[in-house]
């Protein structure tokens, strides 16, 4: 707590006025012992503010330093004119002794840290070489912390190496290069890694040539039995070469010599070290990336903004900013830093851009370790060259991906190939010259490898090859689908995949930085765009934050631009590109695996389809969607080809192509509709099972996505799908889950539709549907269908004959027949008690309560097209501020009533609400029926009541004969709620609500005088202690009315 409470104070204790130098030895002191081994929180936190520190303060500086009048007299200006114009407050209360102490000790903080310095590495090596290994799997916490701890050391060790002065530098390389000479601690290979990483990054001129020259000759020399201690040193000499640069060519022997050694190890440990070091080194010479982020040329003074921002030193700093502009050339354009005044336009980095000797270096190693592996493979059949050659070619294709242009041959692609990416810009120009006749090994390379990985699977899978590779062969094809992967997209950019750490990082350098009062001043954003308020704030952040956002900004930009890259070959010219070959045959290779015979294949080919294949190339995986529709329910299928296919257009991306292709959307919904008529014989019960549940995993992916086809041609698609599927929904050979599907579909498509739902769509949901079995999902949505047809219906009674015959672009008299039709459907005897049975059933059950469900429990893809069926327009019930009395009443049935009813028209609204009232009276005395059922059809009761009142008290349907309406709710009402105990009468409390809500209670007197005249019954018998429970309900059923509708209640 005490160091989170040090670091969160550290930075308005650092600026505006240095007041934190004065106390910085007794910190540094007590920091020392927060660096535990035993203790990983306690660890945590002491690197945390140990980096922070690091943000403001260099490490080493010359004790004559402190007393020369100059860098005093210059920073006692500074310190003034910022006390007195950022912070008035405090400079009313500093002393001129004090802001003499302050700078005094702040010219002196170098010497401080550097007599700390040492110490701090001390206690860093000992909790490096006793760290634990890592958590066991199920240890989630404590993989996440030790993660956590691993970055924060990475940070630290960074910020650590680049403050120090060359004299400081040259003394922590001699002690961390003497840890790892004398120990060997494979539990902390990483982190061991990190610290010889940022050991080197700081001065690569002098420290690379000493970690390379005492631990290489050892490695050549060693037994190759010594496997631990070979795989130890590999690994931090990738660390030692991520950021060496130029300072790389000069090391060029002993680093292919150690490549030529171990990449063909037996032992798998050394093996990995070896391949992940090739990568390094190839990372080191090609990519861009900051050389100088964190010290300024001399290195001393408080921070790298401090004396630079004061008054006198203001033009100086613009000088050397505007001369390291102009040294960076295209990589400071692409950019975009400004030149302007502010933090920003003083800021000055020297950028890794690769040189002609750094490409020819990483050409030699591509020429020996990419096409050396792919010769290697083609005449081997060993499974160790096959796993050391594929090891080779992925980590060769992660690290030289700024060197294999897609197509250098091509001038359109050659400008996009180098798009804001000045590591490609600049081997591109060096290639372009053809220094070192660099352009013709270059030409083609990429189209040479893809093609040459292509034939290599058919190798691997073929029939000579499968007795020597054995079980190897499962195991090589994982390797081949990572080399497929690279290949293909995954590593265009080996720094691009730091982008999102690195902007995540500067936006935590940004909120632990900045104080929040300059964020709220300066109207602070994460983007570097050189607007204002980036530049003022700037003078909170510390150099490595500025440079750790131009960083993220550059990757960012440089990531987009090759993932555009692939797109671009689609449509480069006229002619077609060489390179658009091998990846189409990659990518159907890549399919096949897919949906192989081996499980764990198939989820890793998989992941590159879904994770890279429609990243870099969707236009390519659209052209293979066709098949994967027609094998999805093929009887020719295997299972595993059916299946695989069904999970690659599950996923988002591939199934909104085929929505939006109104052929294979078609296509895609007959075959899952049709999947238990073409079931295939090759397959057992249990994978026909398995195979319809994947099926309806996949409707409901489908149903996320498919919207009907509109326009003159999709109006005949819609109608002929349509057509097909309501022969598919009436067939009695499909199965029921299949059946809903399809009636699904044409509810959908007669919704899309321009015209409104025609007759034979109303025959099968008032039909076939709605008399499925009670309580299955067919029935419920054929409730839930005619919910939704009826919108459009009472639409058209709303609107002008005139607008709805120009909407239906047909004769008036077409319309009243079908209208005419739709009634006769709705006033057919058949149809009440089909409609009652489908209210009461359209809820939840005893049964599932009892199990402790929300929901009932259906098979996949059953719950998404019941649920994505019920939506019936917005509604809101109850309309004042009392809650709901039953749990069991649903307004969107009684609104549903009351639609049926407006829809058959005043004529035949008094005998269909009498069929209604029939029906569920029938219900509820049917002699045959199961007990548990009688509380949900005494609340569809209720809603039949309450559907039938609210239609005859509305405004169109007002006047003589509504009241016959009336009074067959009232009448229905009376009878119901007197057989009816007080906890039922909770459901008729909220139909009468839903009924009356804004309503005068004028528009119904014959409910008003029966409530009124049962009530005062109730009150005089209110005596009699047996019936006081029962009676009550009137009571508290007049309560209800009298608190929802309007106006007030008669006098008498």
């Amino acid at each position: 707590a005490a160091l989170g409470l040090i670091r969160s104070l550290a930075t308005p204790l650092l600026a505006p006025l240095p007041l934190l130098t004065l106390h910085l030895p007794a910190i540094l002191e007590l920091s020392l012992g927060g660096v535990d081994a035993n203790d990983q929180r306690k660890s945590m936190e002491t690197l945390a503010l140990v980096g922070h520190l690091l943000h403001w303060l260099p490490v080493g500086g010359a004790s004559d330093d402190v007393t020369a009048p100059d860098d005093f007299s210059r920073l006692e200006s500074a310190l003034v004119q910022r006390a007195s114009l950022e912070c008035p407050l405090e400079a009313a209360r500093v002393s001129k002794e004090v802001v003499q102490e302050m700078a005094r000790r702040a010219l002196g903080a170098g010497g401080a840290m550097e007599d700390w310095a040492p110490a701090f590495l001390n206690r860093l090596v000992a909790m490096l070489g006793h760290q634990e290994g890592p958590a066991k799997k199920g240890a989630d916490m404590a993989r996440y912390l030790t993660a956590q701890q691993s970055a924060l050391l990475r940070t630290t060790c960074k910020l650590f190496f680049a403050q120090m002065t060359p004299r400081a530098h040259q003394a922590a390389s001699s002690q961390v290069l003497s840890f790892v000479l004398e120990t060997v601690a494979p539990n902390a290979v990483k982190d061991t890694s990190f610290l010889v990483e940022g050991c080197v990054a700081a001065d690569p001129s002098n420290a690379l040539p000493r970690f390379v020259g005492d631990l290489a000759p050892s490695l050549l020399e060693r037994d190759p039995a010594a496997h631990r201690t070979a795989a130890w040193r590999l690994r931090l000499l990738r660390g030692a070469c991520k950021f060496g640069g130029s300072s790389l060519v000069s090391q060029k022997r002993p680093l292919r010599a150690l490549l030529d050694r171990y990449l063909g190890s037996e032992d798998k440990r050394v093996a990995k070290a070896a391949a992940k070091l090739l990568r390094a080194l190839l990372h080191g010479l090609l990519e861009t990336y900051p050389q100088t982020a964190m010290r300024r040329k001399g290195g001393a003074g408080l921070t790298a903004q401090s004396a630079a921002q004061g008054a006198e030193s203001g033009a100086e700093s613009g000088a050397e900013g505007a001369k390291a502009a102009a040294e960076a050339g295209a990589v400071a354009a692409a950019l975009a830093i400004g030149s302007g005044p502010g933090a920003w336009g003083s800021l000055t980095v020297e950028w890794h851009v690769c040189g002609a000797d750094e490409i020819e270096f990483a050409v030699d190693l591509l020429q020996a370790h990419l096409l050396g592996a792919l010769d290697r493979l083609k005449d081997s059949r060993s499974p160790l060259v096959w796993r050391c050659g594929l090891r080779e070619m992925d980590q060769c294709l992660r690290g030289a991906s700024s060197l294999l242009h897609d197509s250098p041959d091509d001038h359109k692609l050659a400008k996009l190939d180098a798009f804001t990416a000045a590591g490609r810009l600049a081997s591109g120009a060096v290639v372009a010259s053809d220094e070192a006749n660099l352009a013709g090994v270059l030409s083609g390379l990429r189209q040479r490898v893809a093609a040459e990985v292509h034939a290599l699977l058919a190798i691997l899978h073929s029939s000579e090859a499968s007795g020597d590779l054995g079980f190897d062969r499962t195991k090589l094809t994982r390797m081949w689908l990572g080399l497929a992967r690279s290949l293909l997209g995954e590593a265009r950019s080996a720094s691009a995949q730091h982008c999102g750490s690195l902007e995540a990082a500067a936006r935590g350098l940004r909120q632990t930085l900045v104080p929040a009062w300059a964020l709220k001043a300066a109207g602070a954003r994460f983007e570097f765009t050189g607007c204002e308020a980036d530049l003022d704030l700037g003078r909170w952040l510390s150099r490595r934050a500025m440079v750790t956002r131009v960083w993220a900004h550059f990757l960012r930009r440089q990531s987009e631009a090759f993932k555009r890259l692939p797109l671009a070959l689609r449509d480069v010219g006229t002619k077609p590109v060489p390179l658009v070959a091998p990846y189409e045959a990659i990518l159907d290779d890549v399919l096949q695996v897919a949906r192989g015979e081996l499980s764990e294949l198939r989820r890793t080919a998989q992941f590159v389809i879904n994770e890279t294949g429609w990243t870099f190339f969707p236009w390519l995986l659209k052209l293979k969607l066709p098949e994967l529709v027609e094998s999805v329910a093929s009887p020719a299928a295997s299972f595993q080809r059916a299946t695989g296919s069904a999970y690659l257009l599950g996923q988002p991306k591939a199934m909104r192509k085929v929505c939006a292709d109104a052929l294979m959307s078609r296509g895609l919904l007959l075959r899952l509709c049709r999947s238990s008529l073409d079931k295939s014989p090759l397959l057992s019960a249990e994978e026909t099972s398995k195979l319809d549940d994947t099926l309806f995993w996949l409707v409901g992916r489908y149903m996320a996505s498919w919207t009907p086809a509109v326009g003159a041609t999709g109006d005949h698609e819609a109608r002929a799908l349509q057509a097909d599927l309501l022969e598919l929904a009436a067939a009695p050979e499909v199965g029921w889950r299949h059946q809903l599907l399809a009636s699904w579909g044409v509810l959908h498509l007669a919704q899309g539709n321009a015209q409104k739902p025609s007759c034979q769509v109303w025959a099968y949901f008032a039909g076939p549907c709605l008399a499925a079995a009670s309580g299955s999902a067919l029935q419920r949505l054929g409730l839930r269908a005619i919910c939704r047809l009826l919108s459009p219906e009472l639409d058209a009674l709303k609107a002008p004959p005139q607008s709805v015959q120009n909407v239906q672009n047909g004769a008036p008299e077409e319309e009243e027949g079908r209208r005419a039709s739709v009634v006769g459907l709705l006033l057919d005897p058949a149809f009440a008690p089909r409609f009652v049975c489908a209210l009461s059933h359209d809820r939840h059950f005893a049964a599932d309560r009892e199990a402790n469900q929300a929901h009932a429990q259906w098979s996949k893809g059953v719950k998404e097209v019941l649920g994505e069926a019920q939506g019936c327009g917005p509604t809101r019930f109850p309309k004042t501020r009392l809650g709901l009395s039953s749990p069991c009443f649903k307004s969107r049935h009684a609104r549903a009533v009351k639609g049926l009813l407006r829809l058959v028209g005043p004529e035949g609204a008094l005998g269909f609400s009498r069929a209604l009232v029939a029906a569920s009276r029938t219900a509820l005395g049917a002699p045959d029926r199961d007990p548990a059922e009688d509380r949900h059809l005494a609340a569809s009761a209720a809603e039949v009541a309450a559907g039938i009142l609210r239609e005859a008290t509305a405004e169109p349907t007002r006047g003589p004969a509504s009241q016959d309406l009336v009074q067959v709710a009232v009448d229905f009402f009376e009878s119901r709620l007197a057989a009816s105990s007080f906890d039922l009468s909770s459901d008729w409390c909220d139909a009468l609500r839903y009924a009356l809500a804004k309503r005068s209670i004028e528009d119904a007197p014959a409910l008003w005088a029966t409530l009124a005249s049962r009530a005062r019954a109730s009150l005089d018998r209110s005596t009699a202690a047996p019936s006081q429970g029962s009676e009550s309900k009137w009571l508290r059923v007049l309560t209800a009315l009298i608190s929802e509708a309007q106006g007030h209640p008669p006098a008498r």
